[in-house]
């Protein structure tokens, strides 16, 4: 009997070793995949922006596209990707909240935004043509030194002829009922450096024709 309880003293010993060691290589095996995990994270993520990035840069005028290349760009703002200085061409975006986004410098031509909300947008600098804003809400968004050529703002709100100081705004702009262009500053002090970017004729006949003498 005694050499039995010996014996089973020993062996709880030993189990409760081997239960402790199990635990160890386990935690440091889980330790050890950390970077394994995050870099798996990270091409994850990768693979995901650049489908994304992929569904924009293949849209074309006004494409209807379902809810594709809204989701795609919401995923893009969600992952908090820079679209700081973007070209993008064509596409219907849908319900989107880019409120705060950065798209100074930015380049969209040939695209509809539909009760997307625009709030605090940084849209200094960057050049909109041959668009449609239905439905957006511009509060507090900020076009200084933006060139704006055939927008159509007229089922927008919150705009001010504030937020337009030293934007070039040609003629065909259309803006919501009760908007004063008179009160915007047109003088063009904002767009001097399009002048250097832009340097072929069809710009500089835009920026000569848009921007107030």
């Amino acid at each position: 009997m005694f050499i039995d309880k010996v014996l089973d003293s020993r062996l709880v010993r030993v189990a409760d070793t081997l239960g402790k060691l199990a635990i160890f290589f386990a935690i440091a095996t889980w330790i050890a995949e950390i970077d394994d995990r995050a870099a798996q994270r990270d091409n994850l993520r990768k693979e995901k922006l650049y489908r994304a990035f992929s569904i924009l840069s293949n849209q074309t005028f006004l494409q209807v596209g379902g809810e594709i290349p809204s989701l795609a760009l919401k995923e893009i703002v969600t992952e908090g990707v820079s679209l700081k200085g973007i070209q993008l061409t064509g596409g219907l975006y849908e319900n989107i909240d880019l409120s705060g986004i950065d798209l100074a410098d930015a380049w969209i031509d040939e695209a509809a935004f539909k009760n997307v909300n625009f709030t605090s947008a940084t849209l200094t600098d960057a050049v909109l043509e041959d668009m449609i804003f239905d439905g957006s809400n511009f509060s507090g968004a900020d076009f200084s030194g933006a060139i704006l050529k055939l927008v159509d703002f007229s089922k927008s709100t919150g705009l001010t002829p504030s937020q337009f100081s030293g934007a070039a705004i040609c003629p065909d702009v259309v803006f919501p009922a009760g908007f004063n262009l008179e009160e915007v500053d047109q003088t063009g002090n904002g767009v001097a450096r399009h002048y250097a970017r832009y340097t072929n004729d069809y710009w500089k006949t835009i920026l000569d024709e848009c921007v107030r003498k």
